[in-house]
């Protein structure tokens, strides 16, 4: 049966049944997003403890972070001082050591006071390749979440694809309840 020859009415079950998997398909992905998310060693998850030992390449640069960004610098107790450029940042300080000589000073950039990132206090350059320790006075813990080797977000990657799913299931679902309501309009006789 060629698809002119079909009755209009007859892609409805179809399309309301692809909304329907979609919608339940995004659920599930919520769900994941909400198990996987409360796992993963990020500075954004709370109550995540931040690797004793990150992996860094010479030369390269990688994001110093905890949870909360700046503002919970103030709140260890650590004061800001003027910068180069006329701004305020924090006057972290931080040591690195390779386990085997004495912690050296780890030359840092420090964000600004009024940044915008949510959880990084600063940049630097890895001062060796390998594995390294990172340990800054006033704070328990802190994360380098784009260091080598690190697992990228996964929970990020299934909120996307929730967001997505539901979206596109909403938005079938929706279509079919339109055509549903359509083709009954046109089915009702006029009064004459």
């Amino acid at each position: 049966m060629a698809s002119a020859d079909r009755p209009r009415g007859s892609a409805r079950p179809v399309v309301a049944m692809a909304g329907l998997a979609l919608l339940l398909l995004g659920i599930v992905f919520l769900a994941l997003w909400r198990v996987v998310g409360h796992s993963e060693k990020q500075p954004w998850v709370s109550g995540a403890s931040a690797p004793s030992t990150v992996h860094v390449t010479t030369g390269k640069d990688y994001q110093l972070a905890v949870r909360g960004g700046v503002p919970t610098l103030a709140a260890h107790g650590i004061v800001s001082r003027p910068d180069r450029f006329g701004g305020t940042v924090p006057a972290l300080a931080c040591q690195w050591s390779d386990g085997v000589d004495e912690s050296e000073p780890l030359s840092l950039t420090a964000e600004s006071v009024g940044t915008n990132a949510v959880n990084d206090i600063a940049t630097f350059a890895g001062p060796v390749t390998g594995d390294i320790r990172i340990t800054c006075s006033r704070l328990s813990a802190v994360f380098v979440p784009d260091a080598d080797g690190r697992p990228g977000d996964e929970a990020g990657w299934f909120l996307l694809l929730s967001v997505i799913t539901l979206s596109a299931g909403g938005m079938l679902g929706m279509s079919a309840l339109y055509a549903a309501s359509s083709a009954r309009r046109t089915a009702e006789p006029v009064p004459a």
